[in-house]
């Protein structure tokens, strides 16, 4: 991830997300487990669809200036929006949202937690820096469509859920969508919305990975000494 937020270059951007997804995957299917597999495979295959359009359109939009400078004039239309495409793809942001919750679904609190907080560090801060040296008004009318409907599908999609996970998935799809918002218009917004963003599902998991609750049902019988305590830390926290 710092690898990507640090380069100008499209390749080693390319590169830093490639190494990113690699090193989570042993992070996905270290217990063994045959749902958490399941969950692995559909994360790769996801990931991998996402940086093949990113290469692709890295290709179609710097093969003029043979150059792969990220600020760069006269891009091809086609070639940035399928790197925008891309990173809405990575982020799990509409119109591609609907791997997000069968991932998160089988897999580990902690995963589930990398996966919301800083999986999404590296393409939501390169659609900043993309989005904010253009002068394309409807590629911008666009990715502002496409931000609120992730907002609209964040809400909508959880609340027919009885799995904490799967909620907790769509919600991640609705903050995502403001955070797109947010990339649009204000950088130090994003930086302020994502840390807030952050801290709250480090708190939001740590007590679930704790109390180890699977679904609605489970938090009435929770294992620890102090239930009630457990409860009302994970209201407050919501």
């Amino acid at each position: 991830s710092l690898l990507s937020l640090s380069s100008i270059h499209w390749l080693s951007i390319w590169v830093g997300l490639e190494i990113n997804m690699m090193g989570f995957i042993p992070l996905l299917i270290y217990r063994g487990l045959t749902m958490e597999t399941e969950s692995s495979i559909k994360y790769f295959i996801m990931q991998a669809l996402g940086s093949s359009m990113l290469m692709f359109g890295s290709l179609l939009s710097f093969k003029m200036s043979l150059s792969w400078e990220v600020y760069q004039q006269n891009m091809s239309i086609l070639g940035l929006t399928l790197i925008i495409l891309s990173l809405f793809l990575k982020l799990g942001a509409f119109p591609f949202h609907f791997w997000l919750p069968e991932v998160m679904m089988n897999i580990s609190w902690l995963n589930c937690l990398i996966l919301t907080t800083w999986q999404k560090l590296a393409p939501v801060f390169l659609l900043t820096a993309m989005t904010q040296s253009w002068n394309y008004p409807s590629i911008i009318s666009t990715l502002f469509i496409m931000a609120g409907m992730s907002s609209l599908i964040g809400g909508l999609g959880g609340i027919n859920q009885t799995q904490i996970r799967t909620l907790l998935a769509y919600s991640s799809i609705g903050h995502v969508g403001w955070m797109a918002f947010c990339a649009l218009t204000s950088e130090s917004a994003l930086k302020i919305y994502f840390l807030i963003y952050a801290l709250i599902s480090i708190c939001l998991f740590a007590n679930l990975w704790i109390s180890d609750t699977k679904s609605f049902r489970h938090i009435g019988t929770l294992k620890s000494e102090n239930p009630k305590m457990n409860q009302l830390t994970l209201i407050f926290i919501l």
